[in-house]
């Protein structure tokens, strides 16, 4: 914590069928990938949260068999898309990818890590 600043998390956390791990800093050198594994492969993202600013959006699959497809996206903007899916919802009524409910439960999970760290 500076000044009541989270300004580096690692996170670890059990679920009934998945681990999740994560590590987000404002102190690191600037870097962001995810990456998905199962058991038959992998999914790895190269700039999950602002793409055309960070790289260039993609997706990588990898197979059990190590090949890996990888699909394109240098043009997209996820907050442009974000934006204009919202308004189709509220404007039009087209179902919104992103319930409220799941976005709830990505705050609770945000919230008990601060509680834990805070050591609550």
């Amino acid at each position: 914590w500076q000044n009541d600043v989270d300004v580096w998390a690692a996170i670890n956390a059990k679920f009934p069928s998945f681990h999740f791990n994560g590590t987000t800093s404002m102190r690191m050198a600037p870097r962001q990938e995810m990456n998905f594994h199962g058991t038959k492969g992998l999914i790895r993202l190269t700039a999950p949260f602002n793409p055309s600013v960070f790289s260039q959006a993609e997706v990588e699959l990898h197979s059990a068999d190590m090949v890996v497809s990888t699909k394109r996206y240098p043009a997209e903007n996820h907050y442009v898309n974000q934006l204009q899916a919202f308004r189709a919802s509220a404007l039009e009524g087209t179902p919104y990818g992103c319930t409220l409910e799941f976005s709830q439960g990505t705050q609770r999970m945000i919230d008990m890590a601060l509680k834990k760290a805070r050591g609550d």
